[in-house]
């Protein structure tokens, strides 16, 4: 019961969020953060999930785990790979998750669409942005050079953009970080004439409504919603 109710309890939230927000409440896209937890906690969620008719999203940080946990999964689940990916490790990681959230250097970003291109594959990422300019995190630099040649490689298709701030004590810290990442997809959007608005992967268990009040479309939640990991 812990479980559904930590989840009802973030369907409120990002309900009352978006209310504030003035957004529909379909506008925001929850991954539950999976990473470290047993498959049998991940399975009653997936089941949770279907019973309650919501799409089962999870995120998953390392390759070599999911690989093993994805084996004892059953039912329908989209996967998205959120944690920093080795050079050695893109491969696979095409074959397990169905999205990367977490692209954070030209390298591995070319490192991507060599595979992609070789079977054939055009990919979905979102472009890490160090909005913090924190020296401990990865990702690009907010700066749209950087990366904007990215939005006409072959083989990758960048849906959004995705950020991990520093710490902040205070979640209502993080607005400015949130405000930031905003603007950026904005200008990209008018800069490169994109077809469509880029999702913004941004927030989490402290503070994803926040993110949600500021702009997030997709909100990456762990602890609150399966409780701190054993």
């Amino acid at each position: 019961m812990l479980l559904r109710d930590n989840f009802a309890r973030i369907q409120e939230n990002i309900g009352a969020a978006c209310e504030a927000s003035g957004r529909e409440v379909s506008s925001v896209t929850m991954v539950a953060v999976s990473k470290k937890q047993v498959p049998t906690v991940v399975q009653e969620y997936i089941s949770l999930c279907q019973q309650i008719g919501t799409n089962c999203i999870l995120g998953e940080n390392y390759v070599q785990e999911f690989a093993t946990k994805k084996r004892e999964l059953s039912g329908i689940f989209q996967s998205h790979g959120i944690g920093h990916l080795q050079r050695n490790k893109v491969k696979t990681a095409l074959e397990l998750f169905d999205v990367i959230e977490s692209v954070d250097s030209m390298k591995i970003a070319l490192e991507i669409n060599k595979h992609a291109l070789a079977c054939g594959k055009v990919f979905p990422v979102f472009l890490e942005i160090n909005i913090s300019d924190d020296s401990a995190k990865h990702g690009f630099p907010a700066e749209v050079e950087a990366f904007k040649d990215l939005f006409n490689a072959v083989a990758l298709r960048v849906v959004g953009l995705m950020t991990i701030t520093k710490f902040y004590e205070d979640p209502n810290q993080a607005r400015p970080d949130f405000q930031k990442l905003a603007m950026l997809g904005s200008k990209l959007r008018k800069d490169l004439n994109l077809p469509r608005p880029l999702e913004l992967s941004m927030g989490m268990s402290a503070d994803y409504v926040q993110a949600i009040e500021e702009g997030a479309t997709v909100v990456r939640i762990g602890s609150a919603l399966f409780g701190e990991r054993k």
